[in-house]
C-alpha cells in the first residue's frame, strides 16, 4: 500500500473520531458542516488518482486503436497471400 493511500486512510479515521466526539457534544447542524468539508477534502485528495486513472485509460485506448491497426495489416496481407 502507497504511503498516500495510507495516509488518507489514517486521515479519515481521525476525522470520523472527530466527528464523533463533535456530535456527542453539540448539535447536529455543526456535523452536518463538518461533513461537507470532508466531502471536499476527500474529493481533492483523490485528484491524483483520477489523473493516473485517466493516464492509463487514455494509454488503453491507444493500445486498443494499435491493436485494430495491427489486426487490419494481418487481415489485408492474408487475404492479399490467399
Amino acid at each position: 500500500m502507497k504511503k498516500e493511500n495510507f495516509q488518507t486512510i489514517i486521515d479519515a479515521i481521525l476525522m470520523i473520531s472527530a466527528l464523533g466526539l463533535i456530535w456527542y457534544y453539540s448539535n447536529g447542524w455543526v456535523v452536518f458542516g463538518l461533513l461537507i468539508i470532508a466531502n471536499i477534502y476527500t474529493r481533492n485528495s483523490f485528484k491524483p488518482l483520477e489523473n493516473e486513472l485517466a493516464k492509463a485509460t487514455l494509454k488503453l485506448e491507444n493500445l486498443e486503436a494499435e491493436n485494430n491497426q495491427l489486426r487490419n495489416k494481418i487481415d489485408f496481407l492474408l487475404n492479399e497471400k490467399y
